[in-house]
């Protein structure tokens, strides 16, 4: 499942609920956000990643994952708001154009405790 987001200069951002097939952990899937560098700073990844959760709820998905690289504060800060804890460090995980290696943050989140929060506070 995928959100686009354009501007006047095209495809300035997206978000992706990837589903995983497998029986023990079909409940699962990964969220994916990212925006063009025009864009940053605006909301406009908060968004695409509420809307997602909005998805998985519909899909009725339980548990959501998101990846990053620790030095994405940014995407750290965005999704630690948004109620994600860390679950795992993988280190040298992910390989960078240069080949330069980098921990991989794993970071998870209850959909429908974001969503139970969200609506204590009238923001959905």
């Amino acid at each position: 499942r995928i959100l686009l987001a354009e501007d006047n200069l095209g495809v300035c951002g997206y978000s992706t609920i990837n589903l995983n097939e497998l029986e023990w952990t079909r409940h699962i899937a990964d969220l994916r956000v990212a925006t063009a560098t025009r864009t940053r700073g605006r909301g406009l990844g908060r968004l695409l990643a509420r809307e997602a959760f909005n998805i998985a709820l519909a899909l009725d998905i339980e548990k959501l994952l998101a990846r990053m690289t620790p030095d994405q504060e940014g995407a750290r800060v965005l999704f630690q708001e948004l109620g994600f804890q860390p679950e795992a460090l993988l280190r040298d995980h992910v390989k960078d154009r240069e080949g330069n290696y980098h921990d991989l943050l794993l970071k998870a989140c209850s959909v429908r405790s974001f969503l139970a929060q969200r609506a204590a506070y009238g923001r959905i």
